[in-house]
C-alpha cells in the first residue's frame, strides 16, 4: 500500500513564517524591556555608613537599580540614556514616620526626598482611598502606611476617631480597620492601660503592629504591653516619676494634657530618663520623637515662625 505525500504547501510555509516573525518580534520586545538610564557623576550615599562613593553610577531600568559603583567600573549596555548629575548627592528616599498626609502635599514630599510616610490618622475612607491611589501608582506620591481612623477613649479628642469604651469595642475597632486594610492600629491619649491590652492583643491576631501617642497610659507600661511604636515620646515623663499630675493634666483634656506633657521635660533629671531608657530598649519599642513638631510647639509665641516660607507655601 502506498504511504501518503508528507510535502508541505505554500500556504503552511508562508503561516509558519508568519508565526516565526511573531516569535522574533515578541522576544525583542521582552528583551528591549523599560527604557535603561544611568545617573553619572554624582556622589551616592547609600545609607551603609560607608564612605560616600564620588563620581559614582547608578544604572536604573524601570522602577529597579541593575548596577551601583564607581563610574570607571559600571559598564553601560547600549541604548543606555545617561543623565549628568555632576556635583549632585544621591542618598536613599527618606522616611517620614509620623505624618497626617494631604493630597496637596505628595508632590511636595517627593520633591523633598521623601518616599515612604506614615499616615497616622485622618478620615477613614478618605485615607485609605489615598493610600490605595499611591499604591496603584495613579499620582506622584510616596508610598503611604496608613493607620486609617485611630482608636481613642471617651470623649474622642477628634469626631473621626474610633471611639472605645471597654475592652470589647476596642478589640472590634481593632477587626474594622483589620477589614478595611490599613496597614497599622493607632492609639490616642485617652486608651487606658487595660484598653491598651485589649488592642495590641487582638491586633496580633491581624499581624497589625499598633502605634501609640500616650495619655492616659505611660510609656513603660505601653512597651511591657506590646505596642510597636511610641508617637512624639509620648508617656516618657509620666514613666520617669510624673505620672501622677500628668495623668490628672490628661484627664481634663488633650490640649491641657499635651502642654503639661511638654512642660514636664525641663524638669526631668537624667537618672530617670536614664531608667525609662534602658526599661523601653529591653521591650525593643520603636521611639518616633518628631523633634520638629516640639520645636515648632516651643517657638509658637515666636511671630517669625510664620515668615517661613515652607509654611506660606501651603493652603
Amino acid at each position: 500500500m502506498a504511504g501518503r505525500s508528507c510535502t508541505t504547501t505554500p500556504t503552511v510555509i508562508r503561516a509558519s513564517l508568519r508565526l516565526l516573525a511573531l516569535a522574533l518580534l515578541a522576544a525583542g520586545c521582552a528583551e528591549q524591556g523599560p527604557e535603561r538610564v544611568a545617573f553619572v557623576g554624582a556622589t551616592i550615599l547609600d545609607g551603609s555608613g560607608r564612605t560616600p562613593l564620588r563620581n559614582g553610577v547608578i544604572l536604573v531600568r524601570g522602577t529597579h537599580i541593575e548596577a551601583m559603583g564607581p563610574r570607571a567600573n559600571v559598564k553601560l549596555p547600549r541604548g543606555t540614556h545617561e543623565v549628568d548629575v555632576s556635583g549632585a548627592f544621591i542618598i536613599p528616599g527618606l522616611v517620614d514616620a509620623h505624618a497626617h498626609v494631604a493630597r496637596w502635599a505628595l508632590t511636595r514630599y517627593l520633591a523633598f526626598g521623601v518616599t515612604s510616610v506614615r499616615d497616622m490618622h485622618g478620615t477613614m475612607d478618605s485615607a485609605l482611598a489615598l493610600a490605595q491611589e499611591a499604591d496603584l501608582n495613579a499620582m506622584p506620591s510616596p508610598r503611604i502606611f496608613t493607620a486609617g481612623a485611630m482608636i481613642d477613649g471617651v470623649p474622642a479628642t477628634y469626631p473621626d476617631a474610633q471611639p472605645v469604651t471597654n475592652t470589647t469595642e476596642a478589640r472590634r475597632a481593632v477587626d474594622r480597620l483589620s477589614v478595611a486594610g490599613t496597614n497599622l492600629v493607632k492609639v490616642y491619649t485617652r486608651i487606658t492601660p487595660p484598653l491598651l491590652e485589649a488592642i495590641v492583643d487582638e491586633a496580633r491576631t491581624f499581624q497589625l503592629p499598633v502605634a501609640a501617642h500616650l495619655g492616659l497610659t505611660d510609656a513603660a507600661t505601653a512597651a511591657k504591653a506590646g505596642v510597636s511604636s511610641i508617637e512624639h515620646l509620648t508617656g516618657v515623663p509620666e514613666a520617669a516619676g510624673l505620672a501622677k499630675p500628668l495623668m490628672a493634666a490628661h484627664e481634663k483634656g488633650f490640649f491641657t494634657g499635651w502642654t503639661a506633657f511638654e512642660r514636664s521635660w525641663a524638669t526631668l533629671d537624667s537618672a530617670a530618663l536614664t531608667r525609662v531608657a534602658q526599661q523601653l530598649a529591653t521591650t525593643q519599642v520603636t521611639m518616633v520623637p518628631t523633634l520638629a513638631l516640639h520645636e515648632i510647639f516651643s517657638r509658637l509665641d515666636d511671630s517669625t515662625l510664620q515668615q517661613n516660607p515652607d509654611l506660606q507655601a501651603m493652603p
